[in-house]
């Protein structure tokens, strides 16, 4: 069963109304859901069966349904299935199929559906690599306006917007197609914020790269920004 509260005024609490919850309400329109990831001002709900549900604002297309139509309810995402794990940005959403491919809609002025273009969206698209096909991917996760992915080969590949070196190339440039994060391999979790990224290697080791403002790389400084992953020391 899936439960929701805060904000509504896009309708992402898909109880069918714009009114704020303050406390947990269930969805009783939807069972069988075993995972949830909650955007901007959107939300997705994956089944057991594969296929994706979502609800909310869509004005960039990011509930998948082919449409701009805001949701109050579930709708489904259309041309998908195999799914095996979900992840929503601020206004783009991303999915991983039982192949290891993944699969975008939504914004995407930054490339950060990684299909080799600046288009919105309003179904789902392929991701792309660079110099190769983007497969045998494991685990996504969307930051704001990006999009990381892990390989089982241990590596991780991201794309979109980099304007604080949030895809840990070593660069400041946006990509619009998935480019590997430099210098890190044997990883085994990965995680996106809004504009900085996580990654865990095999023995424990926890690097970092992206905006740092506030200090959220772990790296013993604030307002540096990391273009490629550094450690995170523990104090």
């Amino acid at each position: 069963t899936v439960w929701v509260w805060g904000d509504n005024g896009s309708g992402q609490l898909g109880d069918g109304f714009l009114v704020d919850r303050y406390t947990p309400y269930q969805l009783t329109s939807i069972e069988g859901i075993i995972a949830i990831a909650a955007g901007g001002s959107h939300s997705l709900a994956l089944k057991s069966d594969g296929t994706v549900l979502a609800w909310g604002l869509n004005i960039d297309g990011q509930l998948g349904d082919g449409t701009q139509i805001q949701r109050l309810s579930p709708v489904s995402v259309i041309n998908l299935d195999s799914v095996t794990a979900i992840s929503a940005g601020v206004s783009h959403s991303i999915a991983l199929r039982s192949n290891g491919t993944v699969y975008g809609w939504g914004d995407n002025l930054y490339g950060q559906l990684g299909d080799n273009t600046n288009i919105d969206r309003y179904s789902p698209v392929q991701m792309l690599g660079q110099g190769q096909g983007l497969t045998n991917i494991v685990a996504v996760s969307a930051g704001g306006y990006h999009s990381l992915t892990l390989k089982n080969d241990g590596t991780a590949w991201a794309c979109g917007r980099n304007n604080h070196g949030q895809l840990g190339d070593n660069s400041i440039l946006q990509k619009t197609m998935a480019v590997q994060v430099s210098n890190i391999t044997n990883l085994i979790s990965i995680a996106a914020g809004e504009m900085h990224g996580l990654a865990v290697q095999s023995d424990g080791t926890a690097w970092s790269w992206g905006y740092n403002f506030y200090g959220q790389l772990g790296d013993g400084t604030s307002g540096i920004d990391r273009l490629f992953p550094v450690t995170v020391n523990a104090f």
